[in-house]
């Protein structure tokens, strides 16, 4: 079975060297796949990226993936499955502060939270 799996590896990457902008296109979407519905395989599939799309585009196809991702992930949570987050996280208080500013204040809130804090007084 390992065997089997490695060919299948090798055939991949064979395939990747030779459709090198489909390859990035198709690693791109499982990223997103795999980032949105939290499949624990992030760090293989960004791995493979930078092994078959070298250096920086490598990195700026990872890195608009992976932001994509987010932004999907944050739309089923808000948008689709709103009910069953706000059954499951009633008691939590702070969840509930943060839905109700993120109603409130839209996204503009949503990017500021989003920004990395950096220690500027």
């Amino acid at each position: 079975m390992l065997h089997s799996s490695l060919s299948y590896v090798e055939d991949y990457l064979y395939w990747a060297h030779q459709h090198e902008a489909l390859a990035a296109f198709v690693t791109s979407l499982s990223l997103i796949f795999v980032n949105t519905f939290c499949i624990p395989l992030a760090g293989v599939v960004m791995t493979t990226a930078g092994f078959l799309l070298k250096d920086v585009k490598g990195f700026l196809v990872m890195y608009c993936a992976y932001n994509v991702s987010a932004w999907v992930g944050f739309a089923v949570g808000r948008f689709l499955l709103q009910n069953i987050v706000q059954r499951y996280s009633k008691k939590i208080v702070i969840l509930n502060a943060l839905s109700n500013a993120v109603q409130k204040r839209g996204w503009r809130l949503v990017f500021l939270l989003q920004l990395p804090p950096t220690g500027v007084p």
